[in-house]
């Protein structure tokens, strides 16, 4: 895709609405500046670095880059580094794969059983060496490479039971099949600190599961099933995810944590079989 140095200078971009502040103007026209000059071949600048490229956020009251112009023209200059440098994806390479964490957004959330995808993607995250940004996919999401695989890590933005648009808009924008997904949830059937792994199946009343199905339009992906127990008596199941883990499990909760990321990096390595063989053990 041909792009020249005069239209990156020249590119302008919508401003963002006060509440919403987008990317600071300021560090966005710098790194554009840099763009300009590899193009003229005064700088070095790869496709990697504008992939990950983050920008801050307009100061409070100031009206920043709106932040999808910005990242559509962005996609414009990391296809034209990568033709310039004549960067083609080995054939050989596996697909990129992403990995969903399901949870609830805000801190009142964090704690809840509810959320140990969130959790087990925070552990994922630090492994890849990143930080989660806000995505157009209505996901917050960082990519990087676990285990020497390429992996988009992302935690919805909505509520548990709106999760499916932002893991169907994940889909679109990476361009892979619903196969291409691993599914990181808590799980009632299973004792708390187990994982089990599967492709497909049914929702078992889990609102996330059920609206990821709905908007893939498939129940073929893959999944990582955290176990949280069953509630205690005769408490609602309901009641029971959105509260914290007992005292007792938040001593386990970093291994559970730990051992469940690991779980995730032989799914996407070592495929369903052979990590259901190294992890499903009695």
């Amino acid at each position: 895709m041909e792009l020249t140095a005069a239209q990156v200078r020249q590119a302008v971009f919508a401003r963002a609405d006060l509440l919403r502040r987008g990317y600071h103007v300021g560090e966005v026209d710098t790194f554009l500046e840099r763009v300009a000059l590899a193009l003229e071949g005064r700088a070095e600048l790869s496709s990697a670095e504008v992939e990950s490229v983050a920008f801050s956020r307009s100061p409070w009251g100031t009206r920043g880059y709106h932040e999808d112009d910005v990242d559509v023209f962005l996609d414009r200059v990391h296809q034209a580094l990568a033709d310039r440098a004549g960067e083609k994806k080995s054939v050989d390479e596996p697909q990129l794969c992403l990995v969903v964490g399901l949870g609830n957004p805000g801190p009142s959330y964090a704690g809840n059983r509810h959320n140990i995808g969130f959790m087990v993607l925070d552990e994922l995250a630090s492994r890849v060496g990143g930080k989660f940004k806000n995505h157009k996919s209505s996901a917050e999401v960082v990519e990087g490479r676990l285990s020497g695989r390429r992996a988009a890590l992302a935690k919805p933005k909505s509520y548990m039971n709106l999760s499916g648009g932002a893991v169907a808009g994940a889909v679109r924008f990476f361009k892979i099949p619903p196969a291409a997904v691993i599914v990181v949830h808590d799980e009632l059937d299973l004792p708390f600190g187990t994982v089990r792994m599967k492709l497909g199946g049914g929702d078992n009343g889990h609102n996330g599961l059920r609206s990821i199905t709905s908007s893939l339009g498939t129940k073929d992906y893959l999944r990582v099933r955290c176990g949280i127990g069953r509630p205690p008596g005769r408490m609602d199941p309901a009641a029971f995810v959105l509260r914290d883990f007992s005292t007792v499990e938040r001593k386990e909760l970093p291994f559970f944590v730990d051992h469940s990321a690991d779980a995730v990096e032989a799914l996407m390595t070592e495929g369903l079989e052979a990590a259901q063989n190294r992890f499903h053990t009695k």
